[in-house]
């Protein structure tokens, strides 16, 4: 339910957002515990395309299948670029 870096949104999308800025900022609290303690961390959060595929109610059942293909999409160049920024090889 976290978007590093957060990501636009318009209308009820909008609302969405500010919930999802809220679970970013604990997210984020919590990497920085980890890393202080000395812990790698590889953070993969979905991207724009993700979150228009999820719509502004990212628990709707009806959208999950829309979801499921975006991420199948997705989701290699998100690990990928994740595990670059930390020269991890993948």
């Amino acid at each position: 339910m976290s978007s590093e870096g957060g990501a636009p949104a318009r209308g009820m999308a909008r609302l969405e957002r500010l919930l999802r800025n809220a679970m970013t900022r604990r997210v984020d609290a919590e990497v920085r515990r980890l890393r202080a303690a000395g812990v790698r961390v590889v953070r993969i959060e979905p991207g724009q395309r993700d979150l228009d595929a999820m719509g502004a109610n990212f628990m709707d059942p009806r959208r999950r299948e829309r979801v499921l293909d975006t991420a199948r999409i997705t989701a290699p160049a998100l690990i990928d670029r994740a595990f670059e920024r930390k020269g991890v090889s993948v």
